[in-house]
């Protein structure tokens, strides 16, 4: 293969096999008639159109341009070469000389001297040439190179970005690489379109910078990006924020349709803010991730809003002082705050979760919110545990202000959390919902009832305290069931401390129920199961009328200013093994058709036995197998006032 073989051969079979398709391929195939200044031409517009096109031509032509003078002058030298020694530069002369002989012979105008002219400027001619090949190969070189220093170029500014590091930085504010946050956010969404899928960026905001932008996205996916600050706290001023955003037809600081937000790592404060700024609002599959002690305090609206199946992960975030909700999620969205602080909000409710949605907040605070603390419906499932949610109803603007209201069939675990100084009551639940609110879970002090289950619903609060509420310590009702094991009701400044009614159920082994004014009662068909009950120093120890049922072992009421049990009007009470001595008016006391049953109690209200220790009346049945005490009537005659069998 000669020198004009190879290079045919080089350039088009190796070389335009980098073109990307088939048709680029053929298109820059050479025509073998084409001369070498044409081929030329060929090579530059495939160059350029390469160079755009295939990023592997880089290298390439970096060793074009450095080998190409030495290959053209080999090239073209070589080629001479070889027609000299096969003759054919010879043959080529001569054809040339003949021809202008026949033509100084036939033609009339044609003479010797045009010959000789011809011959005479041949060398100029030739100078032409060589001249205009050299113009055309400078020309090609320049160009290459001008292509491969814009390539480079490119080719740095990826390599340094991309290839040589995982992250990006900005910088917004004074001196910082943009003026706002946004131009940041769509400088990245450009840079997005080249860079590998796990390169991500930082927006640092620097000191003094005041965010007077709203930033909302909607179909765009910006988890790639964390924003940052130097200062600790950056102020939002709120006074512009003017753009109507998502169905709720807030104002939002940060808001999402469709789309993941940047990852927050900056501790704002808002200013300057009307009802519907909220800090956060997220719709439709959106998400966003606040890293822990950052987010958004004193927002205008709601600190967080998550609707329509979108998600947060806010561990241990700041979204205090909000003069709305603290947070509200709802229709399927998922909450992960562990230990986020949604204290000092003023809204409706520090939390508010509805329509199916999940939650873990354990450990926050939730505390001296405006109205109800936490409110959660119809089928969220929340974990609350070891969360401080105590003096809700700071401002109480509708009088309804609770620690926490759960109801629509909800399951929330609220082991250990602090209910203490409700305005109203510490929680409710209702619905057919279930909370557990045991290990200690604290609903002292509650301006309204500690604990509140109606509504077919349940309420596991074992080892609680909830002693000195101004209403019921714990109430059951409508068919629901409390789980009060180990509990302390104590000291409950209302008139009853423990009230089962309509068919509920209380289990209250080992509550502490002193001093109190009436500590267990059970009434319209409500039932007090449990052992070692203590009901100490109250007004009356037990009760339980129209309908009611108490059933105790091994449990105590003494020293009762009163008595310390009471059975009326159709009710039963079983207390085996029981003390209820030192009664003032009465031991036990049942009457208008009622039942008891006292085996083994002692009933005797001093050191001997009188005829209030154990009174039947109207009807009633007192079975007193083994219990020491008087009796108001003989026992085992039946009388009108009814029947005492001891």
């Amino acid at each position: 293969m000669n020198k004009e073989q190879q290079f045919d051969f080089y350039w088009k079979e190796i070389f335009t096999g980098l073109a990307y398709n088939p048709i680029e391929f053929n298109t820059y195939r050479f025509d073998q008639s084409m001369s070498l200044p044409s081929k030329f031409n060929k090579l530059y517009e495939m160059f350029k159109q390469l160079a755009l096109n295939n990023q592997e031509v880089m290298d390439y032509l970096k060793e074009f341009v450095e080998t190409f003078e030495i290959k053209m002058e080999t090239t073209v030298t070589d080629v001479l070469n070889v027609w000299l020694d096969d003759g054919k530069l010879a043959e080529i002369v001569r054809l040339a000389i003949n021809e202008e002989v026949i033509t100084a012979r036939t033609s009339k105008t044609a003479t010797y001297t045009n010959l000789k002219e011809r011959l005479d400027t041949s060398d100029d001619n030739q100078e032409k040439i060589n001249n205009k090949v050299g113009e055309l190969q400078t020309t090609l070189i320049d160009d290459i190179k001008e292509i491969q220093k814009e390539i480079t170029n490119i080719g740095l500014e990826l390599s340094n970005k991309a290839s040589l590091k995982s992250n990006i930085s900005f910088t917004v504010g004074v001196g910082g690489d943009f003026s706002n946050i946004t131009d940041a956010i769509k400088k990245i969404t450009e840079y997005k379109q080249v860079y590998s899928s796990d390169l991500t960026f930082d927006i640092t905001i620097l000191s003094g910078y005041i965010v007077k932008e709203q930033l909302l996205f909607t179909n765009i996916d910006l988890s790639m990006i964390t924003i940052k600050s130097i200062a600790p706290i950056v102020t939002i001023d709120a006074t512009d924020f003017n753009s109507v955003f998502g169905s709720d037809l807030s104002y939002p600081f940060i808001g999402a349709i469709n789309a993941k937000a940047p990852n927050i790592d900056v501790l704002f404060s808002m200013t300057n803010s009307i009802d519907k700024n909220d800090g956060l609002y997220l719709e439709a599959t959106s998400s966003c991730n606040v890293l822990p002690t950052k987010g958004i305090m004193n927002s205008g609206g709601f600190g967080i809003r998550a609707l329509d199946n979108s998600s947060l992960s806010a561990r241990n975030a700041i979204f205090k002082d909000s003069n709305g909700r603290g947070c509200m999620i709802s229709q399927g969205s998922r909450l992960s705050a562990p230990f986020i602080d949604l204290s000092g909000s003023k809204g409706r409710n520090g939390f508010r979760a509805y329509r199916n949605c999940t939650a873990n907040l354990e450990g926050a605070n939730i505390s001296n919110c405006g109205e109800t603390a936490v409110r959660i419906s119809e089928g969220c499932i929340v974990d609350i545990k070891n969360s401080n949610l105590s003096n809700a109803g700071v401002i109480d603007s509708e009088g309804t202000s609770n620690g926490m209201f759960v109801f629509g069939a909800s399951v929330v675990n609220a082991q250990n959390c602090n209910f203490s100084g409700a305005k109203l009551t510490g929680l409710v639940v209702s619905g057919g919902s279930t909370v557990a609110a045991d290990f200690g879970s604290n609903f002292s002090n509650c301006g309204g009832r500690g604990i509140d289950c109606y509504g077919n619903s349940r309420v596991m609060a074992n080892s609680a305290i909830i002693n000195g509420t101004v209403g019921e310590a714990i109430r059951a009702s409508s068919n629901s069931t409390i789980d009060c094991e180990n509990s302390d009701i104590t000291n409950c400044r209302n008139i009853v401390a423990c009230r089962s009614e309509f068919g509920a159920i209380i289990h209250a082994s080992s509550v502490n129920g002193n001093n109190n004014n009436l500590s267990f009662y059970a009434t319209n068909g409500g039932k007090i199961i449990g052992n070692s009950i203590t009901a100490n120093s109250s007004t009356i120890g037990f009760s339980c009328v129209f309908n009611g049922e108490i059933i105790i072992r091994n449990s105590e009421a003494t020293l009762c200013s009163n008595k310390a049990v009471e059975v009326s009007t159709g009710s039963k009470f079983v207390g085996s093994s029981c003390n209820f001595t030192k009664g003032v008016n009465y031991g036990v006391h049942v009457y208008r058709d009622s039942e008891a049953s006292l085996f083994a109690s002692n009933c005797m209200r001093e050191t001997s036995e009188t005829a209030t220790d154990i009174v039947c009346t109207t009807g009633s049945i007192i079975k007193a197998n083994g219990a020491n005490g008087g009796t108001n009537n003989t026992p085992n005659l039946i009388t009108t006032e009814g029947l005492i069998i001891k």
